[in-house]
């Protein structure tokens, strides 16, 4: 993504892929770190040493850098990819029962059946154990 922005709790990213405007309200525990993290006024949220936007290469170099170094500690394992993050965060809203369109938007796939591609991980017990809690809180309701 490029030209990541916050403001008034809303996440604006250009994807660079497509060029997709996304904006995302963000929870407020979630602005809040932000807050206290920053080292800028821009608004924005990952910034270099200089208080400045990340470059794509400069951010990737970074994140490399820092992924190493949780790795060493044993902290992550050594397949975390950035892909693979929100592979996990799609997997999870669909185990919420969010719509593949509803994840679609938050994403910035132009077609939901993109969306598709991460519901192969999900997990259809959850998703289940959720349903037939419906049916049983409702038989409690009689």
């Amino acid at each position: 993504a490029t030209g990541a922005n916050l403001k008034d709790g809303i996440l604006t990213i250009r994807t660079s892929k497509t060029g997709t405007l996304i904006k995302s309200i963000l929870p407020r525990k979630l602005i809040t770190a932000i807050k206290e993290l920053s080292n800028n006024d821009l608004g924005y949220i990952c910034t270099n040493t200089y208080g400045q936007p990340w470059t794509s290469d400069g951010f990737n170099a970074s994140f490399f850098k820092f992924k190493k170094g949780l790795q060493d500690k044993g902290l992550i394992g050594e397949n975390i990819t950035f892909h693979g993050l929100r592979h996990t965060y799609a997997t999870h809203l669909r185990e919420e029962n969010v719509t593949n369109e509803d994840i679609a938007t938050a994403l910035g796939h132009a077609d939901p059946k993109t969306t598709n591609m991460y519901n192969k991980n999900v997990d259809t017990l959850k998703i289940q154990n959720k349903i037939v809690s419906i049916f049983d809180r409702e038989e409690n309701e009689k």
